[in-house]
């Protein structure tokens, strides 16, 4: 079941007398509207935007607003000056019964039709003034933040003041970070994402589920297992590579926690090899070079290069000296990759870094790696100029970084503990 604190009320009626029915502003007026759901979801909590309809038809008890199948714990009128009576009125008596409502950088003074204005813009902005009087404790009026340097620490400032209530609540937000939760009947689920494609990205976060153990649920492979979280399940430390996800699953059910495996990054052989390059185009007659060394295939010099889209097989070799527990980190990868080492495919990366577990599958002395890459089809795309379809599309006519620029590396690690 979805679940979200925080419902967001934007000025919808005043975008409409000030620009009409142009889509841009509705996403630009004001500025940090619809940048709310980022910083409220980075400190742990989740917002829906909702309309005046919607207000209208919902309904108060407790302190929270209903719509349908969600209740939420705080309403947001991000610089709203026109509203409907009927939503103003809805409103109060929201707060009457306990709601808390902040109103960003004005309160409503004004309806939004041109029949009886004058009356319902006295009715309006008496309903508020009236809320205000009223319901001192559960109003806020706020400036809207300075800049978007000034979001999270606005936010965590507002959450602060609302008291806003939320399974998951996040210490240090990183604007890389993003987070959903929802409920399975007692079970809380939250599913983390580092948007980053260039940055680690590190939480600590803290969850309101009594004794119940996080459960990561990996998508991709099926498997599930308790993720490390030391003597407080309430309280987990959260590392996401770039790209990378993570699907926590709050379950009764009891597991062994096993540390996460550490990589000795000081400690590296560098695969500083020559490559053998077998290219089998999108469109055109397939190729081999040799290359002497791992280069940006999009700025090379060479027009069937920086042309190219397609898949590229990567071949050569290492040596190694001792074996177990090592990492094959391809480095800065343009594409997908799939991996071969000694016959033995240890999977494929599409997204993050394009590491792969060596395991059983290289032995001491000479090893043979075959690295499929498949590119995205712009740097082929380019040189379609004449194509009115593609020509619509194309941001410019320079290459696009593609390929295996490296450095190619192998790692040792650490395998997580018990």
């Amino acid at each position: 079941e979805p679940c979200a604190e925080v419902a967001i009320l934007g000025p919808t009626a005043d975008v409409w007398s000030i620009y009409g029915l142009e889509r841009s502003n509705f996403h630009e007026t004001p500025w940090y509207c619809y940048y709310l759901w980022e910083s409220l979801s980075q400190t742990g909590i989740n917002a829906d935007y909702i309309n005046e309809i919607m207000i209208q038809e919902s309904s108060s008890d407790k302190g929270l607003l209903t719509v349908g199948k969600m209740s939420y714990d705080i309403l947001v009128l991000a610089d709203v000056k026109s509203i409907q009576p009927a939503t103003a009125k809805k409103i109060k008596a929201h707060m009457d019964g306990g709601g808390k409502v902040l109103f960003i950088n004005r309160l409503p003074s004004r309806s939004p039709s041109l029949k009886n204005a004058a009356e319902n813009d006295v009715f309006v902005e008496n309903m508020f003034i009236n809320a205000m009087k009223d319901n001192p404790a559960n109003l806020i009026l706020a400036e809207e933040p300075a800049d978007k340097s000034e979001l999270i620490p606005w936010t965590l400032d507002m959450v602060g003041k609302l008291e806003v209530e939320s399974p998951v609540r996040i210490l240090q937000p990183d604007t890389n970070l993003f987070q959903i939760h929802y409920w399975h009947n007692s079970d809380l689920i939250v599913f983390f994402s580092n948007q980053s494609k260039e940055k680690m990205a590190g939480i600590d976060a803290e969850f309101d589920t009594g004794n119940k153990i996080p459960w990561r649920w990996d998508p991709e492979t099926g498997t599930r297992e308790v993720y490390y979280f030391g003597k407080d399940p309430q309280h987990v430390s959260i590392k996401l590579e770039p790209l990378e996800s993570l699907l926590l699953i709050f379950q009764e059910k009891k597991g062994p926690q096993t540390h996460p495996a550490v990589v000795n990054e000081t400690n590296y052989q560098t695969l500083d090899t020559a490559w053998t390059i077998r290219c089998t185009p999108y469109n055109g007659t397939e190729f081999r070079m040799e290359i002497p060394e791992l280069i940006d295939l999009g700025g090379s010099e060479n027009d069937r290069l920086n042309s190219f889209a397609g898949q590229i097989s990567y071949s050569s070799g290492f040596v190694l000296q001792e074996t177990g527990n090592l990492i094959l980190d391809l480095g800065n990868v343009y594409g997908i990759t799939e991996v071969m080492v000694n016959g033995h495919h240890l999977g494929t990366r599409w997204y993050g870094n394009h590491r792969y577990m060596l395991d059983n599958s290289a032995t001491k002395g000479f090893n043979k790696v075959e690295i499929k890459l498949t590119t995205t089809l712009y740097n082929y795309c380019r040189t379609q100029t004449e194509n009115p379809d593609i020509k619509a599309w194309l941001r410019s006519t320079d290459p696009e970084p593609a390929g295996i620029t490296g450095p190619m590396r192998i790692y040792s690690f650490q395998r997580g503990l018990k």
